[in-house]
């Protein structure tokens, strides 16, 4: 298995901070400007990031459940390379106008910021169920890992902060459910995010620190969280 180990998960949480703001691939490189009120510059494109992922879920809602539930690896980038036509609208348009300057995205931070995207788009809803999941329940992607064939590569990164992310939603459910909820930014993301504080160090190695945030936390739980609940909605359990 490919489950990372402590020692994993805090490498993970320095790699995922810093590519936030490296785009270490040209997976979407958009012209912008938006409705932010002037023209999209380098500091802007967390904005821009999540007005796109939330249009998707909108827009092309069967790709993003695809998107999800592709283990972060090769596979996952093949299909995003082959839907880069279909997801054009939700890069232009009244929500996002694209001219003047190009962002690039890596494809890990269009996934996190998906999976949050997701789960809003979820709790907007009245007939799905965030009731907390048995304690013993293991990350999604245990299954899927379990069925490649030997050697076959994985994102051992993007897996260690999933797994990061899963520790700390079974740890603190209806906390992590209220971290995703809030805006980034927000009085109400400061006061989730302190009461999320104690369920952090189990999940990381005692022996080593690291800075970590809100934004960070909610990115973490937000597929864990997508996954539990969307399993949950298809099976018809709640």
């Amino acid at each position: 298995m490919m489950r990372a180990s402590n020692n994993g998960r805090l490498a993970i949480l320095v790699g995922a901070g810093m590519l936030v703001a490296m785009a270490v691939g040209p997976v979407a490189a958009q012209r912008t400007g938006s409705r932010i009120g002037h023209d999209a510059g380098p500091k802007d494109g967390a904005v821009a990031l999540r007005v796109m992922t939330e249009c998707f879920v909108d827009k092309r809602g069967s790709m993003s459940r695809r998107w999800l539930d592709t283990t972060p690896d090769g596979s996952e980038r093949k299909l995003v390379l082959a839907e880069n036509q279909s997801m054009s609208d939700c890069m232009s348009g009244d929500r996002l106008v694209m001219y003047g300057r190009s962002l690039r995205f890596p494809i890990d931070a269009m996934r996190r910021e998906l999976a949050v995207a997701m789960v809003r788009h979820m709790l907007r809803r009245h007939d799905v169920s965030f009731v907390a999941p048995p304690a013993d329940t293991k990350p999604w992607y245990m299954g899927l890992l379990a069925a490649m064939p030997k050697d076959t590569p994985a994102n051992r990164v993007a897996l260690g902060f999933e797994d990061f992310g899963h520790c700390v939603a079974l740890r603190q459910w209806d906390d992590s459910v209220a971290l995703v909820r809030t805006e980034v930014g927000s009085e109400a993301e400061k006061v989730a995010f302190r009461t999320l504080i104690p369920a952090l160090a189990p999940c990381v190695t005692a022996d080593q620190t690291t800075h970590i945030n809100a934004v960070m936390v909610r990115e973490a739980v937000a597929e864990p969280i997508y996954h539990i609940v969307a399993a949950r909605d298809t099976s018809g359990t709640h």
